[in-house]
């Protein structure tokens, strides 16, 4: 049983490591289309100026794209704020939520995109800063004719212990999340690098399509471009953002979108339920049989990760050492544990 667990688990390792070997390849041309940047934003008045700064910067013409944030009833001073920092800046708009027809953040951008003027959406976070190219990469993917498209989000490194295990679970999703979708099995986005055809958007209702969870606007609107058989693709520009820097934050975080993959389509929860368990089996097989002989197999288990992770890392702008491999990896699959239970328990919010 747990040396099938271990070749099984090594196939899909195998699966993993070649799909990202895979490069996007996009027919392109001088074309601009003309694209709408829409943020929620929710007491971010400490952290929208490196948002709005990287947008201002964008190595794309100011004439065809337009920025839409969306204040949600923030107690701080981030409505005054940005509109101190838009001023003079025509292609800047600055909007209140009001009379929400969504709960949460999806109700805040469901406002910014109806007031959208433009025939493609990009989505990101209050908190996140966009690469200089951001934009012109999804231009490049919509000229090839995507109906949905995500690129990365990568953690800023910190001094505490928790953001390191933050950015190494974002490593690890992030490896799942961009081989499933270059195998043809996209599961998920990340919702501050994001992008879709605003007809595809609306084809599918928006997010009423999407209104059985208050969080995953992104999630689960991959999961009903899949159920409608859309075109869904990634781009390589990234997208910086900042982790939780306290384990209470963390977790709530983390359980929050796991209770999201409740919600997957079923073949998806089959295959991470899998991947999980077998990751958990291999990592615990001398504890729950209390066999000496199957150390072998869990350090078979950490080999394997080892050279997966220390293989693809750069790929994902992030450099952990063997011993940091190691260590994140026993806690990643632990937390998988906890995030799962506290998925079940803790009461969705935003923020």
């Amino acid at each position: 049983m747990f040396l099938t667990a271990l070749i099984i688990f090594l196939i899909f390792n195998l699966l993993i490591f070649f799909s990202l070997r895979k490069k996007n390849i996009y027919k392109t041309t001088s074309a601009l289309n003309k694209i709408s940047v829409v943020i929620a934003a929710k007491n971010e008045a400490d952290n929208i100026p490196n948002l709005i700064k990287a947008l201002k910067s964008q190595n794309y013409d100011k004439n065809f794209f337009e920025v839409i944030i969306v204040d949600d009833n923030s107690t701080d001073e981030t409505y005054k704020v940005v509109e101190q920092l838009i001023t003079n800046h025509r292609n800047f708009h600055l909007l209140k939520a009001v009379n929400k027809k969504f709960g949460a953040k999806k109700g805040a951008l469901d406002i910014g995109i109806s007031h959208t003027n433009h025939d493609y959406i990009l989505i990101t976070d209050a908190d996140s800063k966009p690469e200089y190219n951001w934009i012109e990469s999804y231009n490049r993917a919509f000229q090839n004719d995507y109906d949905f498209v995500f690129g990365k989000v990568i953690k800023t490194a910190e001094a505490n212990f928790i953001n390191k295990v933050s950015r190494f679970e974002n490593l690890r999703n992030s490896i799942l999340i961009f081989a499933a979708s270059n195998l043809k099995t996209p599961y998920c986005a990340y919702g501050s690098n994001f992008g879709f055809n605003k007809k595809s958007f609306l084809n599918l209702g928006g997010y009423s399509s999407t209104n059985d969870k208050l969080s995953g606007d992104d999630d689960l609107l991959i999961r009903e471009a899949v159920k409608n058989n859309m075109k869904i693709g990634t781009v390589d520009s990234k997208v910086w953002s900042s982790s939780k820097s306290t384990l209470k934050d963390y977790i709530s975080q983390r359980s929050r979108h796991t209770s999201t993959s409740h919600n997957y389509i079923l073949k998806h929860q089959l295959l991470l339920g899998i991947w999980h368990l077998l990751n958990l089996i291999l990592l615990f097989a001398p504890i729950i049989t209390f066999q000496f002989e199957l150390i072998i197999l869990s350090i078979s288990k950490i080999m394997i990760d080892l050279l997966l992770l220390s293989k693809l890392q750069k790929e994902f702008t992030y450099s952990f050492n063997f011993i940091e491999i190691i260590y994140s990896q026993i806690i990643y699959d632990i937390m998988i544990i906890v995030n799962f239970f506290s998925s079940l328990i803790k009461k969705e919010s935003w923020k």
